[in-house]
């Protein structure tokens, strides 16, 4: 599971690089993120 960065952060701040092309790396972390929001329970991740 991924660590959930909280503010006030440095790197909430930081301007993310463009995603040029979907490929498996990118996919891989789009779903590690999505499993983490899922199974956050404190806090809730989502809902």
């Amino acid at each position: 599971m991924l660590k959930i960065v909280i503010a006030p952060s440095p790197i909430l701040s930081s301007i993310a690089k463009p995603v040029s092309r979907v490929d498996a790396a990118v996919t891989r972390i789009i779903e590690e993120m999505k499993k983490t929001l899922i199974d956050t329970t404190d806090p809730k991740g989502v809902g």
